[in-house]
């Protein structure tokens, strides 16, 4: 919960500076990618947790394998989470981020589970329908096969489930 909090307010703070900045779409590219990073490489990890590295020694490995290739303002957000001690809730703000640049642009995200895989036809119905539901003109959707669904559909906006499926329509009756 506590992660929650810090990582909402650094988040918030980002997504203001990188509005005035004109650069909120890459700042979330930015964070993804080094969120993706860093859960992928083991030996990142152990190097920006460990007690011995000093912060100022962690800052210039970071700029210099991040430097270049990503935006000042996400560099000067991953010095100062390292400094702090607190890189661990950087998967969490990535994502309170993304969330926060989504609201601006008019995006909802959703995700689907089907307990088969659903067709063009379908997955087009089915984002209009989620569109109109959540009130957004743009929906991204996330589609997974769940065969525990068994029939139709389970879909999640926000904080919303959307039971179609017969396991639901099963557990209903």
């Amino acid at each position: 919960m506590l992660t929650e909090r810090v990582a909402k307010r650094y988040a918030r703070a980002l997504f203001t500076a990188a509005r005035e900045k004109g650069r909120v779409t890459e700042v979330a590219g930015d964070l993804e990618n080094i969120s993706a990073a860093a859960e992928d490489n083991e030996e990142l990890r152990r190097f920006l947790y460990h007690p011995r590295i000093s912060p100022a020694v962690k800052k210039e490995i970071l700029e210099e394998l991040f430097g270049a290739r990503i935006q000042e303002l996400a560099l000067n957000l991953l010095v100062l989470l390292v400094s702090k001690g607190r890189f661990g809730i950087l998967p969490v703000l990535s994502r309170i981020y993304q969330s926060l640049v989504d609201r601006e642009q008019g995006i909802a995200r959703a995700a689907v589970a089907s307990a088969v895989p659903l067709d063009d036809d379908h997955r087009k119905r089915l984002t209009a329908v989620l569109r109109r539901l959540a009130g957004r003109n743009e929906i991204r959707t996330d589609w997974r096969v769940e065969p525990d669904v068994i029939g139709g559909f389970v879909a999640y906006i926000g904080d919303r489930v959307i039971d179609a499926s017969v396991r639901g329509m099963l557990s209903r009756v």
